[in-house]
């Protein structure tokens, strides 16, 4: 048994595709107007429209099963594991049909079903290809499936060109295998059979190693595949160099940016401490002038007396604002006649130069 995923955009071209081969049968639906292409498609499409935002809502799984199981592969056992099959993936609460084909001697089936599930939600597809090999796995040992020996043996002559290209690069690998034991031996045997291989580099660090041919061979869990399966991993876990290096470029934006927000908030806090410091010193400055005050003041006045009882020993909320205000009062008084003071020393300062520039030029004009 082997699960093939798909997602697309159309529901009319899937449903067109798995119901219009020979002797198509539906096996199972929910949610699905039954009857012709366009109403199953309208059916498919109406619930598409609560998350129009995804943009391949469509969803399609091919399940394929060994020639060997086709006398006990009935309507119903077939759709039966399709049904399990698609619970244990998740896909659930949706639109499904599930369609038997008849057109190739190995039995299987296919699942159209609706990415978009009954509250509108998007099903989700996370590591689905991997829960897919479980899942089959698992289906294949609980009704006792037969599991693939060698792929040898499949008569490539009735599969298109890219399921016959994966079971051709799948005998090649198989065979170059068998007479390598380095990555260099097993390109040319490769190379030999008529297939590249070709690493792929990013950042100077090696990324994995894709080949169609590895994954199809991953999804058949048979003793020889698993043989060749850990001799692939014994060679890709032999040492690689790598070389990592780390580039700081100071003239790019981000960085530039980083550096004009670091000095700006540090700006922010010299002028901050900077003006708590100037509050702190005119607290002292007032604290000063109190106690100098007192200090001249006889300690029985009765204004200092007063000042203490309520400020320090029975503190009086509206004694204080009281006080606030009056001293304001006063301060604004001393500046307002401090201003008035400078104000006539700056008049008298201009009619003095006045007067002697009047008195020059009386001199001026008494000399004529």
């Amino acid at each position: 048994m082997i699960g093939k995923l798909k997602k697309g955009s159309s529901f009319a071209g899937c449903i067109r595709y798995v119901t219009g081969k020979d002797e198509a049968k539906i096996l199972a639906s929910d949610g699905v107007l039954l009857g012709t292409n366009t109403e199953m498609a309208q059916s498919f499409e109406l619930q598409r429209q609560l998350n129009p935002r995804i943009k391949k809502p469509v969803g399609h799984i091919a399940l394929s099963f060994k020639l060997e199981d086709k006398p006990r592969l009935t309507d119903e056992f077939m759709a039966k594991i399709a049904i399990e099959y698609m619970q244990m993936m998740g896909i659930t609460d949706t639109q499904f049909i599930i369609v038997r084909h008849h057109n190739t001697d190995n039995p299987h089936c296919h699942v159209v079903y609706n990415r978009i599930n009954n509250e509108g939600k998007l099903i989700s597809d996370r590591n689905d290809y991997r829960r897919n090999e479980q899942v089959t796995k698992a289906l294949k040992s609980r009704y006792g499936l037969t599991y693939g020996t060698d792929k040898s043996k499949t008569n490539t002559r009735k599969l298109r060109n890219a399921e016959r290209a994966k079971y051709e690069i799948y005998n090649a690998v198989k065979s170059a295998l068998r007479m390598a034991d380095s990555w260099d031996e097993f390109k040319s045997e490769l190379a030999k059979r008529g297939v590249l291989l070709e690493f792929v580099y990013k950042d100077k660090e090696r990324t994995k190693f894709l080949v169609d041919a590895v994954k199809q061979m991953r999804q058949e869990n048979d003793v020889s595949s698993k043989a060749l399966q850990d001799k692939l991993e014994v060679m890709n876990n032999s040492p690689q160099k790598k070389i990592v290096t780390h580039r700081f470029e100071p003239t790019s934006k981000n960085v530039l940016l980083f550096i004009g927000g670091l000095a700006l908030s540090l700006v922010l806090s010299i002028w901050g401490n900077l003006t708590q410091w100037r509050e702190h010193q005119d607290w002292e400055e007032a604290d000063l002038k109190y106690r100098a005050l007192k200090m001249v003041l006889p300690s029985d006045d009765p204004n200092v007396r007063y000042i203490e009882k309520n400020f320090s020993v029975c503190p009086n909320k509206e004694v204080i604002e009281n006080v606030r205000t009056r001293v304001n009062i006063y301060e604004d008084s001393i500046r307002y006649h401090n201003e008035m003071i400078q104000m006539a020393a700056i008049k008298d300062s201009m009619a003095n130069s006045l007067f002697k520039e009047a008195n020059e030029i009386k001199k001026k004009i008494n000399k004529k």
